[in-house]
């Protein structure tokens, strides 16, 4: 839930309406939550293909000790599975892959400088109230198109790339989907 706080605050503050967003969050005690993340994406993304330019998707989903680019590859293979083909460049689905975890994105954002082998989550005990200046900063950069300081941990670089492919939200827009990876 922390992960969604995070990525909602950044919509929020980049302009999306609270009724603009919905959540598709793994329940707790339901098995693995990025293992949710995964099964649901083929559907979520046949969902924002039949109402093309009716609403965006946006995945956050840990890379934990996946190696880089890890977890987009089992996104992919899951599309392929299903199906369904590959993510376009211009499809409004923005996939958000923190390393090792989203504390990672707050601590550099907090204390400008992180890596992503260390495992912040256990080194720093941070709060979801905690994140909500650090999501804000984020945001700001994101919807001021501002570059990320120095030292910007890979994961958030990316993260603003995909962010551009749901930037402009379309007059009259539905919620936008988030699959995440639950805590």
């Amino acid at each position: 839930m922390a992960d969604y706080r995070f990525a909602y605050h950044c919509l929020r503050q980049c302009g999306w309406r609270a009724d603009q967003i919905t959540l598709n969050i793994s329940r707790s005690g339901r098995g693995s939550a990025y293992d949710h993340v995964l099964d649901a994406y083929p559907a979520e993304v046949h969902a924002n293909r039949k109402g093309v330019g009716q609403r965006d998707l946006l995945v956050v989903i840990d890379a934990d000790t996946q190696p880089e680019g890890g977890r987009e590859r089992q996104l992919a293979e899951r599309l392929r599975v299903a199906g369904e083909p590959a993510r376009g460049r211009k499809e409004r689905i923005s996939l958000w892959v923190p390393r090792r975890q989203m504390e990672t994105w707050v601590h550099f954002l907090k204390h400008g400088k992180a890596d992503e082998q260390t495992d912040y989550k256990r080194l720093h005990a941070v709060r979801d109230e905690d994140r909500k200046p650090e999501a804000q900063k984020f945001a700001r950069m994101l919807a001021t198109r501002q570059p990320l300081p120095p030292g910007a941990v890979r994961s958030m670089r990316k993260a603003v790339d995909e962010f551009e492919r749901i930037r402009t939200t379309p007059v009259g827009k539905s919620p936008v989907r988030r699959q995440r990876k639950g805590r």
